[in-house]
């Protein structure tokens, strides 16, 4: 398959090497910068075009954007103008619907979203990715499901409805994000001390090897499973020039006694 990578960010400085890798043809990269595209395709060994699509390759298999999500719409209808009917567009967002790329009224489209964090520069080892999958067609979802084992094994390659896959990306946010959010809320509590965040790495390891032999809830510890107020105050004392992080404590903490006594919220 000849692979067109649409963008130059994050995710495709870490999925176009891999598909490469895997025995995939990356034959261009479009970016709508020159140092982007000229950059990412340098790596590669392809073609840059940048700024518009008419330079666009047009007998490329598939088109895999990999764009901000609120770039997609935009993209795929300058897409659909001008490469032929036959090709797939793909799009590589978890929160963003499928139809996006229908409704421009082309019709091989679908949905390849790797649930992962990238970064530029930072490899990433595809084959313990979960790689999530949706298709117009059964044609499109083949072409998808070829692509997809280019980069992991079978078992990680899933097929899931648009909405199944907004809640997941939903579940990846506090997975991910948030938890990343939350240390770096602990990151600003150690600075006024000079102390590294690295002090906070044998707990973050063990809190997470904790997940390989139970559920998240089961592994929960700390003051707010058990209520305690004094402890709680201390804290709440200590945050009292960090109003905003405050706010966030007392949230996460009554969520996090809610869920340990069964409550609903």
């Amino acid at each position: 398959m000849r692979i067109a990578v649409i963008g130059a960010g994050r995710l495709a400085s870490c999925v176009a090497p891999a598909l490469q890798k895997g025995g995939a043809e990356v034959c261009q990269v479009w970016s709508r910068t020159r140092a982007s595209a000229a950059g990412l395709a340098g790596s590669l060994g392809c073609e840059a075009v940048w700024g518009g699509v008419s330079d666009i390759v047009r007998d490329a298999d598939i088109y895999l954007l990999c764009v901000k999500d609120d770039a997609i719409a935009d993209i795929a209808r300058q897409l659909h103008a001008v490469i032929s009917p036959k090709a797939a567009i793909i799009h590589t967002s978890g929160s963003v619907a499928m139809a996006v790329l229908a409704r421009t009224g082309h019709g091989s489209c679908g949905v390849l979203w790797p649930m992962q964090t990238f970064t530029k520069g930072r490899s990433i080892d595809f084959s313990e990715v979960h790689l999530f999958v949706e298709a117009t067609n059964g044609a499109v979802l083949s072409m998808l499901r070829e692509l997809a084992l280019t980069l992991t094994d079978a078992a990680h390659i899933h097929r899931l409805t648009g909405d199944q896959r907004r809640r997941l990306h939903l579940a990846a946010v506090f997975a991910s994000n948030f938890v990343n959010h939350c240390c770096a809320l602990s990151e600003d509590i150690l600075k006024p001390m000079g102390m590294d965040f690295s002090v906070m790495r044998p707990l973050l390891s063990e809190t997470v090897a904790k997940l390989d032999i139970m559920s998240p809830a089961e592994a929960q510890t700390g003051p707010a499973v058990r209520w305690d107020e004094g402890v709680m105050e201390s804290h709440r004392q200590l945050l009292a020039s960090q109003p905003r992080t405050r706010a966030v404590y007392d949230q996460l903490s009554m969520s996090i006694h809610l869920l340990a006594v069964g409550h609903d919220e």
